[in-house]
C-alpha cells in the first residue's frame, strides 16, 4: 500500500502533473482491486465462498500475467541502445534497493527473505501508467522507453527470485557492487558510442 500511495500520489507530483482527485482514487479499478483484495484478506474470507465474484477474481488474476506477458513481447523493442539502457538502469535500481535491504534488513529469516523478494520485484505497470499521463499533459518523457524498462524487469526478477529461492545469490554486499558495476559499465559503454543516430543512446 505505501507503494501504490507513492504511485498515485507522489510520483505524479515528480513528473509535474496534478494527483488525481479523491473521486478518481476511490473509483480507480485498481484501487477498487487492492481494496477489497485486503478487506478480504483482513476478514480471512475464502474466495470459494464468494461465488460468481470470487471465481471471476481468481480467473482474472490467472490471466493477468499470461496477458502482459504478451503485451510485453509485442512492444518491447530488441534494438539500439534500448537493451543496454534498460539493463543498466535496472542494474542501478537493483543496487538501491539491495542497499535499503542490507541496512533494514532484520527480524527472521522468513522475515529477511519476504524483504529481499519485495526489493527484487518487478518495475511497476502503474508507474509507466502515470508517464504516459505526464507525456499527455505535455512533458517530454518516453513512454515506450518506460515501457520497455517494464519488459526487461520482468525476466530479471524472475532470474533473481529463483535465485534467492535457491539460495545462490551472493551476499547483500557482493549484490551491491556488481549492480553498481553493471550499471556503470552500461554508462560507460553508451558514452563511447558518438554519432550512433540512436535517440535513445543520446539521451542516456
Amino acid at each position: 500500500m505505501p507503494y501504490k500511495l507513492y504511485l498515485v500520489l507522489v510520483l505524479p507530483f515528480l513528473l509535474g502533473v496534478p494527483a488525481p482527485s479523491a473521486t478518481k482514487l476511490v473509483t480507480d479499478p485498481l484501487n477498487v482491486s487492492i481494496l477489497g483484495g485486503l478487506v478480504v484478506a483482513a476478514t480471512k474470507t475464502p474466495y470459494a465462498s464468494l461465488g460468481a465474484l470470487g471465481q471471476a477474481a481468481s480467473l482474472l488474476a490467472s490471466a493477468q500475467t499470461p496477458i502482459l506477458f504478451v503485451l510485453i513481447g509485442a512492444k518491447v523493442k530488441l534494438t539500439g541502445a534500448t537493451p543496454l539502457v534498460c539493463l543498466s538502469l535496472l542494474s542501478l535500481r537493483h543496487a538501491a534497493c539491495y542497499l535499503f535491504v542490507g541496512i533494514s534488513s532484520f527480524g527472521t529469516d522468513a522475515e529477511r527473505m519476504t524483504l529481499l523478494l519485495l526489493a527484487q520485484a518487478a518495475v511497476s505497470v502503474v508507474g509507466w501508467g502515470q508517464i504516459a499521463r505526464a507525456k499527455e499533459a505535455g512533458g517530454s518523457y518516453d513512454v515506450d522507453l518506460a515501457f520497455d524498462v517494464v519488459g526487461y524487469s520482468m525476466p530479471l526478477t524472475m532470474g533473481l527470485q529463483t535465485a534467492a529461492c535457491l539460495g545462490v545469490l551472493p551476499s547483500s554486499s557482493v549484490r551491491v557492487f556488481a549492480c553498481l558495476a553493471c550499471g556503470g559499465v552500461g554508462w560507460l559503454l553508451l558514452r563511447r558510442r558518438p554519432g550512433s543516430g540512436d535517440s535513445i543512446a543520446k539521451m542516456a
